[in-house]
């Protein structure tokens, strides 16, 4: 029987025939001889196709060779293969391109194996394969079965059959090496102790394990040596830089506007530091998401949870002169709608701004819908201690063993203390008052609560609250004002402003038409920058504050300059104002009056409160360590000046009051919004579960927390890919970006869909995942190159063995300072300056940007820490593939260019990183030139060097002495400023330039 390729498809008088037969009727006859050939197979006990997958088999074929025409941009003759709906409608012709069950009656298979080129699908480029027509046709006669893209469909979190004793390494193993053995191959062997520890090192804080380290792990034959290390490494706070920097990448974190006049965000390295915190706290990342998407919109939302915002604050902002204000907020928000769905979901949904998505079920509606998020967002200045709250935690840690230390001296003063007052002559005393006259300015009502309380009951944005005292009080010193929660009041209040906050303003007495003066107010708390002092400091632009400490009883104590006496004929008025706006109100308070001769012991009169209370012992102790005690004074002086010293603004986003109208763009362009489609709400895509809503409308919180529910399919997909990538060099999804139906199939689905399981059991925290992963023998396997499998699997797509990869281009510079010995540790802060030729510095057309080279230990920071001026990066960064700060990045290439060996041999970082490493090497203790050179070798990459590796470097060395030794002037050059102590400059000269191999040897920038 011939074969169908031999069957000869001839065109005549315009009509296709086969074999003298009509075209329509040839189509018949190929799937004759195509059934007869199934037959004759099966009679002749050959093995039937295999079943085909959609997903596997058909959608490919579909988005590679027919969606570019029948898809989200082009739907050609009415036909689109991007939905189910769309592939099977009926087209303008009429005549269905798909009919299930009957591939020879499908207008699909008809125009695809057509050879009119006027006729053929697709009509550009190569025909279909035989074997794709044959996939095709199968899927069609098996009734053309619909399926949803893997990634669209829930996590299957089954486990593999293991032992029930396995744990989660062995079952990561169990994922990659039982389809190994299946093919008849095994993993490669575990990697030798020093690779490992250098890769663990590498990969979990982008430093270099010391000689000692290395060694340590070498001669540790303990069972769980590795996990030590694992556990070290994972509450390193080098940690959150290394992990940090990836996200980064996502967010577009530049410390620049970029576009021509790129201004500086000097700022901008706050929101940095929150990310390097997040990481080192392993916060979990549905709080990482909420926090970041909508940290504004949380009730009660601290400065670091509306910090957080600032991650869509990274924007490229146009600051040009004629720039359409309304554009550049339009490009801004569609980044954000990209980034969004990017960074947390991997899809193109940029694609479909203009138009519905070429290769993907999303309309662009749908993304209109994700754009109307974010449309109602502002930006706004925020103050913000400068200090994060880890670094913040550990100033305040140095206090408070401090006062664990004092604890003796503190037990004597309380002694004497609570001795001298035992008598009550000296006890300030409080009586509650009775108010005269209440009112408010507004007009609105002050209501006695029955226990000397007053509910304000009032709609205005500012008011005035003036009460007179006519009681007699002897001896006045001063009036405590207690501001208490109440159910009636948003949030439980204390003020009227819907999260409870209020601002007073101003707290002014009078007597005999006199204002009495106030020396000064203490409080129990005051919100940072909303000090109570600033209610008596004569500013109406100033006030006293509680945030975040709202829904809780304070007071505020206002203490007088001098006694007065209070009594019917010689009455108090008191004021309370409150003019900062959007009422900003306090809902319920109360009046005390404060009496008796507190300046006595000149301490304040809370202490003598607290006397009778639980909380004595608390208070005394707070007031002896932050004002008495010798020691701890200072410490908390120095603690208090430097959180005041540290307050900064950060610009931040917000909800605009109303929101904004969002239509879906005609073309996508902000010019032409189709109103007469409607207003689009904020919703996410169709194809995915439904968003729980709170309110009447959608918000970006709801959006958070769709995001990083159960039911979302990609979230938890997406992350552990990353997570993979970070730790192999690729994903278990290659294309880390794309999870869409153009992206590439997972190597290994199961486990993929196992760790988002597993990552959703740790609550979303990142560092136990990270050690299910490390801990695996997949990861500790060696990243040595295997012939059996280089051709069958050149991309190691099978996990056979480790990948071997170059680190990232800050972990290039790091490396050469951290071997140096030159490298800053510090964590977090400003960005510095690293040294740029002078025709870098000058690509900035914002001439008052100066860039001034950072100087002592700060020249020396980590990579993540340089300023990225987005019109001219550090050119070292650029050259080892550092994205460009503009788009979001998921993944970095890696090129190989002869650029990067001249690099790291002539430019200035580099070449001052091998001066200091010689003297560095030098001020070891005697040690011959061999023992030296195999010292510095384990430095740098870790394992012991072979003889034939350090026979080349003595004879570079012996040869470099004769040189420099006759060439002073050429070694004092080669020396620089980082001369050692006590050796001939052309003895250094000679180790510098033998140890500048050592530092660019391939293995030194690479992670085995």
């Amino acid at each position: 029987m011939p074969s169908l390729k031999s069957v000869k498809v001839v065109r005549s008088a315009g009509n296709f025939k086969l074999c003298g037969l009509p075209y329509r009727w040839a189509v018949q006859v190929r799937f004759r001889l195509l059934n007869a050939l199934c037959l004759a197979s099966a009679c002749f006990g050959a093995h039937a196709s295999a079943e085909i997958d959609f997903v596997k088999d058909i959608r490919p074929i579909l988005a590679n060779h027919c969606t570019s025409c029948h898809g989200g941009v082009k739907k050609r003759s009415g036909l689109s293969f991007i939905s189910e709906q769309g592939a099977f409608a009926v087209p303008k012709s009429g005549v269905p391109a798909i009919r299930k069950g009957h591939p020879e009656l499908s207008e699909l298979i008809t125009r695809i194996v057509s050879t009119d080129p006027d006729e053929r699908m697709p009509p550009d480029g190569d025909p279909l394969t035989e074997e794709q027509i044959r996939k095709l046709e199968e899927w069609i006669r098996a009734g053309a079965p619909w399926e949803r893209y893997w990634s669209f469909e829930p996590i299957d979190v089954s486990a593999p059959l293991v032992p029930p004793t396995a744990d989660a390494s062995e079952i990561i193993d169990s994922f990659i090496r039982d389809p190994l053995r299946a093919r008849g191959f095994s993993a490669s062997p575990k990697a030798d102790r020093a690779t490992l520890i250098r890769r663990l090192y590498l990969d979990l804080t982008g430093l270099l394990p010391s000689v000692d380290s290395v060694e340590a792990f070498e001669n540790d034959s303990a069972s769980d040596a590795v996990e030590r290390v694992v556990d070290h490494l994972l509450g390193s706070p080098h940690f959150g830089e290394r992990w940090g920097r990836h996200w980064l990448d996502q967010a577009r974190y530049a410390d620049s506007d970029g576009y021509e006049k790129d201004n500086a965000r000097p700022n901008a390295w706050r929101w940095r530091q929150w990310v390097i915190d997040a990481y080192n706290r392993d916060m979990p990342l549905d709080q990482f998401v909420r926090e970041q998407l909508a940290g504004d919109l949380l009730p009660n939302a601290s400065e670091e949870q509306q910090l957080a915002t600032a991650f869509h604050r990274q924007t490229l902002f146009n600051r040009e002169g004629g720039v359409d204000p309304e554009e550049d907020r339009v490009k801004r928000l569609v980044d954000r709608v990209n980034t969004t769905s990017s960074a947390w979901m991997g899809l193109t949904v940029g694609c479909s701004q203009c138009h519905d998505h070429p290769y993907d079920p999303f309309t662009q509606r749908e993304y209109y819908q994700l754009f109307a998020f974010f449309n109602d967002c502002d930006e706004r200045e925020i103050q913000i201690n400068r200090t994060s709250v880890l670094e913040q935690a550990k100033i305040e840690q140095v206090f408070m063993e401090a006062c664990k230390a004092r604890g003796a001296a503190f037990k004597t003063w309380r002694n004497e203390f609570l001795q001298r007052v035992s008598d009550g002559s000296e006890l300030p005393k409080y009586q509650n008052v009775q108010l005269g006259k209440p009112r408010m300015e507004s007009g609105g009502a002050l209501e006695a609560q029955g226990d000397g309380s007053w509910f304000a009951n009032g709609k205005a944005d500012r008011d005035t609250y003036t009460f007179i005292i006519t009681q007699k009080i002897d001896d006045l010193v001063g009036v405590k004002l207690e501001v208490l929660t109440d159910k009636r009041l948003p949030a439980g209040g204390p003020g009227w402003v819907a999260h409870g906050n209020f601002v007073l303003n101003r707290f002014y007495l009078e007597q005999g038409g006199k204002a009495v003066p106030i020396s000064s107010a203490s409080a129990d708390f005051s919100q940072r920058g909303w000090d109570v002092a600033k209610a008596i400091d004569g500013d109406e632009k100033t006030g006293w504050a509680i945030s975040p400490e709202m829904n809780k009883n304070h007071y505020a104590e206002f203490h007088l300059a001098q006694t007065v006496n209070v009594s019917a004929s010689n009455p108090l008025t008191v004021s309370l104002v409150q003019n900062y706006g959007s009422r900003h109100l306090i809902g319920r308070f109360r009046l005390k009056a404060l009496s008796g001769d507190v300046k006595m012991l000149n301490l304040p009169s809370h202490l003598f409160a607290a006397l009778e209370g639980p909380d004595r012992n608390a208070v005394l102790e707070k007031y002896y360590f932050e004002h008495v005690d010798e020691v701890t004074k200072p410490l908390f002086a120095a603690l208090n000046t430097r959180e005041k010293e540290r307050l900064m603004k950060v610009r931040v986003m917000t909800a605009k009051s109303g929101g904004r109208p969002t239509y879906v763009f005609h073309r996508g362009d902000f010019l032409q919004p189709d109103k007469d489609g409607g207003l689009v709400m904020p919703n996410t895509h169709s194809i995915f579960p439904a968003m729980r809503i709170r309110g009447e409308k959608a918000d970006r919180l709801d959006l958070a927390e769709w995001l990083v529910s159960a039911e979302n399919p990609l979230t938890a997909r997406v992350r552990v890919n990353k997570v993979w990538a970070h730790l192999f060099g690729r994903g278990l999804v290659s294309t880390v970006d794309d999870f869409g139906t153009r992206g590439a199939f997972p190597t290994h689905p199961e486990l993929l869909d196992w760790l988002a399981g597993r990552y959703q059991e740790h609550d979303w925290r990142l560092k136990p995942l990270v050690k299910d992963i490390v801990m695996s023998a997949t990861y500790q396997q060696s990243a040595a190159h295997r012939k059996d499998l280089e051709k069958i699997d050149p991309d190691n797509a099978w996990l056979f063995r480790q990948n071997r990869v170059r680190v990232e281009a800050e972990i290039v510079r790091d490396l050469y300072l951290d071997a140096a010995g030159l490298l800053s540790r510090e964590i977090g802060g400003p960005s510095f300056f690293p040294p740029l030729p002078e025709e870098v510095r000058k690509q900035s057309y914002a001439s008052k940007f100066k860039w001034t080279t950072s100087t002592g230990a700060e020249r020396y920071r980590r990579g993540m820490y340089t300023f990225f001026k987005r019109t001219a990066p550090d050119p070292n960064l650029i050259t080892f593939d550092c994205p460009d700060a503009n788009v979001a990045n998921a993944q970095r290439g890696r090129s190989n260019t002869p650029i990067q060996a001249l690099a790291t041999l002539h430019n200035e970082v580099f070449v001052e990183a091998a001066q200091a490493f010689s003297k560095r090497v030098l001020s070891w203790p005697a040690m011959s030139d061999e023992e030296r050179l195999r010292q510095a070798f384990r430095t740098c990459v870790a394992r012991k060097p072979e003889q034939g590796e350090i026979d080349p470097l003595i004879t570079l060395l012996m040869k470099s002495r004769a040189y420099y030794v006759e060439h002073g002037n050429d070694a004092n050059d080669l020396i620089g400023k980082h001369a050692a102590d006590g050796i001939k400059a052309g003895e250094q000269a000679a180790w510098i330039a033998t140890l500048r191999i050592i530092l660019n040897l391939d293995e030194f920038i690479n992670r085995g």
